[in-house]
């Protein structure tokens, strides 16, 4: 089991793009968010996903990222928070 609290989660930069491998992900993509904002949905919902699987299998740790570069914006849906203690 691991002993960390956080692990830390963010693409290359430039990456974005080849993060459009398939339907759910294209259907996330934003292209009316400009620079900043078009993989933000899709980063998102990865995080998502990868905090749900975490949480079954460690739950005592977090998911840390950072909104930067093409995932800047903030995305189209809600996003869960759970303590951070």
């Amino acid at each position: 089991m691991p002993t960390l609290k956080y692990i830390m989660e963010e693409p290359p930069d430039m990456a974005a793009p080849s993060f459009q491998y398939n339907e759910r992900s294209r259907a996330l993509f934003n292209p009316n968010a400009g620079q900043w904002g078009g993989f933000s949905n899709i980063w998102f919902d990865y995080q998502r996903r990868l905090g749900e699987e975490v949480k079954k299998r460690w739950p005592h740790m977090r998911i840390s990222s950072l909104a930067y570069m093409r995932h800047y914006d903030v995305p189209t849906f809600a996003i869960r928070t759970t303590s951070t203690s």
